[in-house]
């Protein structure tokens, strides 16, 4: 999906609430056995990279960074450095920002 310039200001704004959330749903997951590597690392992707796209107006850059944040909490719960519910907390809010930035403001 490509978004125009000003369609792509509208949604990094409106989109905003819902990548906040993502960044809480991972700084909030108390059951990473890693915290300083894992959880720091999905931070950076969200704080740094997602929204630096989303500033570029690059939306489908944005979506690609949260998507690396989904795939990245795959391996830590295969291994048991991360808790489901935190898992899928983040997911959820992961999803949700997705949503959000693919779904066309009106």
């Amino acid at each position: 999906m490509v978004l125009s310039s000003s369609k792509a200001d509208a949604q990094t704004t409106s989109c905003g609430t819902e990548l906040d959330a993502l960044a809480r749903a991972i700084s909030s997951a108390t059951t990473f056995t890693n915290s300083n590597k894992d959880q720091q690392n999905l931070l950076h992707k969200v704080v740094q990279e997602a929204r630096k796209k989303l500033d570029e107006g690059k939306t489908a850059d944005a979506i690609l960074k949260i998507r690396d944040i989904q795939l990245a909490v795959e391996k830590p719960v295969a291994v048991g450095k991360l808790g489901l519910a935190d898992a899928a907390a983040i997911q959820g809010a992961a999803a949700d920002a997705i949503t959000c930035l693919t779904t066309p403001s009106a």
